[in-house]
């Protein structure tokens, strides 16, 4: 990757909008986010504690983290990968949603 300074940067503008359009559709699901320029998010939900999010994505085999930190403890850390691993995990939420209701 450091050789091809092109990938490279094809690579960050992906990520990027993959970021992006991520946030976008979790907020549309009532995520609220922290403000990120990395290849990850933390997001949190007013009905659906963090751990509970980690643990019901696990049990799909879908992966994010969590931390226990008083401070973060309500949020979950998304790393961002392609646009169809985005699309699974926000079917996944969408699952996980209509069943904290």
């Amino acid at each position: 990757a450091l050789e091809d300074e092109a990938y490279t940067r094809r690579n960050c503008a992906c990520i990027a909008d993959n970021r992006e359009a991520l946030k976008e559709t979790l907020r549309k699901l009532g995520f609220s986010s922290t403000d990120s320029k990395s290849n990850f998010i933390f997001v949190k939900h007013p009905a659906l504690p963090g751990a509970m999010l980690y643990e019901k994505l696990k049990a799909r085999g879908i992966l994010v983290r969590h931390f226990k930190t008083p401070r973060i403890a309500d949020y979950s850390r998304i790393t961002v990968g392609t646009a169809a691993q985005m699309e699974t995990l926000v079917a996944a939420v969408q699952e996980i949603l209509k069943e904290a209701v």
